[in-house]
C-alpha cells in the first residue's frame, strides 16, 4: 500500500504551490495537497474544482465525476460544472447517467451535442455511412 504524504506548503503559498504542481504535470502532488484542503473544508469550491480537473486529466474519471457532482449540488447554476460532470460520467462509462446529466446543461448546445455523439459512439450506436 502506497501512502502519499502531503507536500509541505508554506503559509501564503497555497495557490502558487497547487498551480505550480498542475503546470508541471505533478497532478498527484496537487491532489494530495487539495485533498487535505478539501478534508478541512468539504465545500471548498476551489479545492473541489481543481480536484475534478486533476482527476480528469489523470484518467480517474469516476473520482472527477464525484467532485463535479458535489460542485453541481453546491452551485446548481454553474453550467460548466454540469458539463464537466456529464463529461466525467461519459468517460467513466456511465452513459445513461451522462446523458441524463447533459440534459440539465443550458446554453452549451454544441458541447452537449458533442457529448451525446460521444455517448452514442461509445455504445456503437452510430449508423454506418450507408445509412446517412
Amino acid at each position: 500500500m502506497v501512502v502519499l504524504v502531503a507536500p509541505q506548503v508554506t503559509h501564503g503559498n497555497f495557490t502558487q504551490t497547487v498551480y505550480g504542481y498542475i503546470r508541471d504535470q505533478k497532478l498527484e502532488a496537487a491532489i494530495t495537497v487539495l485533498q487535505n484542503q478539501w478534508q478541512r473544508i468539504p465545500e471548498n469550491r476551489a479545492a473541489l474544482s481543481l480536484l475534478g480537473y486533476c482527476y480528469y486529466h489523470l484518467g480517474s474519471y469516476p473520482a472527477a465525476a464525484e467532485m463535479y457532482e458535489q460542485l453541481v449540488r453546491l452551485h446548481p447554476d454553474n453550467q460548466d460544472y454540469r458539463l464537466y460532470y456529464a463529461q466525467s460520467l461519459c468517460k467513466s462509462g456511465m452513459y445513461a447517467e451522462a446523458t441524463k446529466a447533459a440534459t440539465a446543461v443550458k446554453n452549451r448546445q454544441a458541447q452537449v451535442t458533442a457529448l451525446h455523439f460521444a455517448v452514442k459512439y461509445e455504445q456503437d450506436d452510430i449508423p454506418g455511412e450507408d445509412n446517412l
